[in-house]
C-alpha cells in the first residue's frame, strides 16, 4: 500500500504510521501493533482512532474471567468506548 501523498513520520498522526506499519516513535508497541491488526478502527464504536483521541487498551477476555495478557487477547478502543464497555459489563455480571 501506497503512503499517502500527503504524509509524513513527521506530521504528527501517529495513529496513521502505527496502524499503516505497526510503530511510531511516540506511541507504545502494544499500542502501534493492535492498532495495525484493527486496521485503526476502536473495537467498541468501529470509527477512526485519530491523533487527539485518547486511546485504552482492553482485554477481550477479562483476566479475571481467564483471559491472559497475550496480545491476541487484548484490543485497543477511544476511552469512551471503554468506560462504555466497563458499564455494560458490569451492568451484565450483576443480572
Amino acid at each position: 500500500m501506497k503512503v499517502k501523498g500527503n504524509k509524513s513520520p513527521y506530521d504528527g498522526d501517529w495513529t496513521y504510521w502505527a496502524s499503516r506499519i505497526g510503530k511510531h516513535p511516540r506511541v507504545r508497541k502494544e499500542v502501534a501493533t493492535l492498532l495495525k491488526r484493527q486496521k485503526n478502527q476502536c473495537a467498541h464504536c468501529g470509527l477512526t482512532c485519530q491523533p487527539t483521541d485518547l486511546i485504552d487498551v482492553e482485554h477481550i477476555v477479562p483476566k479475571s474471567q481467564g483471559g491472559d495478557d497475550t496480545l491476541k487477547n487484548k484490543q485497543v478502543l477511544h476511552r469512551h468506548g471503554h468506560e462504555s464497555q466497563i458499564a455494560e459489563d458490569i451492568k451484565a455480571a450483576s443480572h
